[in-house]
């Protein structure tokens, strides 16, 4: 009878034990996927070097050639700039709009943590000619992960760190 006894209050106790752990996880998950990461989106500089960039341009004219970029190929999106359709400018500009109003946005995914800062400078050289790169991919958009090295001024390995800029010499 005591056997039968202790047997149930261990019992009862492994299932309080699982539904605490339970709890517990269920709590830590919440905790995890609150609104509070959200918050990440306006303390990184983003969004400022966007608007930096966007500055001056008139965005809904570069929103008027969404047909000639969104889900293009390379070639599509080439083709249109040297028939005169589109220019790097209002390329780069297209997709910087697009960070903006759908990664930085309220809600947005959040997944890009630089641009490259100096974007719209470059695609303004090349559209005036004095960048001779030549070259099939040239002002197409990219994203890298974070972990990848690149020779802009854009800082790889995760640079809201606060630890500093991290590069390999062959960058």
């Amino acid at each position: 009878m005591l056997f039968m006894r202790e047997r149930k209050i261990l019992m009862i106790g492994l299932i309080l034990v699982v539904l605490l752990f339970s709890f517990t996880i269920t709590a830590s998950a919440d905790d995890f996927y609150s609104p509070k990461e959200s918050v990440i989106v306006y303390d990184n500089q983003v969004v400022s070097q966007i608007d930096a960039q966007l500055s001056g341009i008139d965005l809904e004219a570069v929103r008027a050639k969404e047909a000639l970029v969104l889900n293009k190929s390379v070639a599509d999106i080439q083709a249109a700039i040297k028939d005169g359709k589109l220019t790097y400018t209002e390329l780069t500009a297209f997709y910087l709009d697009r960070i903006k109003r759908f990664d930085k946005a309220e809600g947005g995914v959040n997944a890009i943590i630089a641009v490259n800062p100096d974007a719209i400078k470059e695609a303004r050289e090349k559209d005036a000619g004095e960048n001779k790169t030549d070259s099939p991919v040239y002002g197409m958009p990219v994203l890298l992960k974070d972990n990848i090295n690149t020779s802009s001024r854009i800082c790889p390995a995760a640079p809201n760190t606060g630890r500093g800029c991290w590069r390999t010499p062959r960058a």
